[in-house]
């Protein structure tokens, strides 16, 4: 786990499935696995509302998978709908003093991502101009940062209404 801001880490699934029932953590889950792991699936469930995203107290969950396709991080039209979700849900952990926990299965393409966001959009700590600066600026700070096409062609996308 990387603390890339006071209070926001980045991790895998692994690490994740640790901190899930520890006191004072919250976790932002981008990835398929864990998704499907909360829910007690086997596979995912398009019909259920639970599909996409999650919210709870303790945790917020993206059935994400790390595709070389954009459109598939802008499911139905509301994939900047779902960024704001949890960037915003991560804002009122950490207000609550909560340590958060932004993970995925290898913590190099999906949850640095948002980590990124966060710090662009919300934090203002880098360039919030590009997707293209703020990921230059963002790899410095977490060197292991290897976005998969997919995530990088929808962040530059829709980087004006994120």
């Amino acid at each position: 786990m990387v603390e890339v801001a006071p209070g926001l880490w980045v991790g895998t699934v692994a690490e994740a499935r640790i901190k899930l029932h520890t006191t004072g953590w919250a976790i932002a889950n981008v990835a398929k696995t864990l998704h499907l792991d909360l829910h007690g699936w086997k596979n995912s469930d398009p019909a259920s509302q639970h599909y996409i995203l999650h919210e709870t107290p303790e945790w917020i969950s993206l059935n994400w998978v790390d595709a070389a396709d954009p459109a598939l991080f802008d499911y139905r039209g509301a994939g900047v709908e779902r960024v704001h979700a949890i960037l915003a849900w991560i804002s009122r952990s950490l207000i609550a003093g909560k340590q958060v926990l932004i993970c995925c299965d290898t913590a190099r393409s999906r949850s640095p991502s948002v980590a990124l966001l966060y710090l662009a959009k919300y934090l203002h700590s880098i360039p919030d101009s590009s997707y293209v600066l703020a990921q230059t600026t963002f790899s410095k700070l977490y060197p292991s940062y290897e976005p998969g096409k997919g995530i990088a062609g929808f962040l530059k996308e829709k980087w004006e209404m994120i």
